[in-house]
């Protein structure tokens, strides 16, 4: 259960929203935007404008969405959630098609932390929500968001919780650039 799951997620994840975004807006993929060059919804904000930044980020959270909500269906447990969520942000950050070059998942991960435990996953956006407008710095909200739900999910089981260590993982690891910059 735990593969076919994580394989569902890797492979929504793998459709990177901010490549067609970029391509209707330009012709060109979001590899090419901006200084970042990053496939996000934070680089086509910067580059493209509001518009087409919130286009990237619902259709970011609607693959998460679809990925959790498909495991969710196949295997009625709240861990089918989970390895579907993680799935989709190792497929958004770690796309095959793109050798292995994607996102930051940050999006992909909000949708994780709201659809696995909402009351958690709320407090920890809204918390790195602040983050970010205090540090004017996404990548700190980035990086606090799944740290500040390790011990409540490590609570609930040490399976959850150490999925939750992963994903926090992989945010320090996607931002690895910008903490070396500070």
């Amino acid at each position: 259960m735990r593969w076919i799951c994580l394989l569902i997620g890797y492979f929504c994840g793998s459709f990177l929203t901010a490549d067609v975004v970029s391509y209707h807006y330009t012709g060109h993929s979001a590899a090419t935007l901006g200084a970042s060059h990053n496939p996000g919804m934070a680089n086509v904000m910067l580059t493209l404008g509001f518009k087409p930044g919130m286009i990237v980020l619902l259709g970011d959270l609607g693959k998460c969405a679809l990925a959790m909500g498909l495991s969710h269906w196949l295997f009625p447990t709240s861990l089918a959630i989970l390895y579907a969520g993680l799935g989709t942000i190792f497929g958004h950050d770690f796309p095959f098609w793109r050798h292995f070059h994607g996102g930051k998942g940050v999006a992909c991960t909000c949708a994780l932390l709201v659809m696995y435990r909402p009351m958690w996953g709320l407090i920890a956006l809204i918390i790195g929500g602040l983050v970010v407008v205090v540090s004017k710095k996404l990548w700190i909200g980035g990086i606090w968001m799944p740290m500040l739900c390790i011990l409540p999910w490590m609570m609930q089981s040490k399976e959850a919780g150490l999925v939750c260590i992963l994903v926090s993982g992989l945010s320090l690891y996607s931002f690895r650039k910008d903490i070396r910059k500070r």
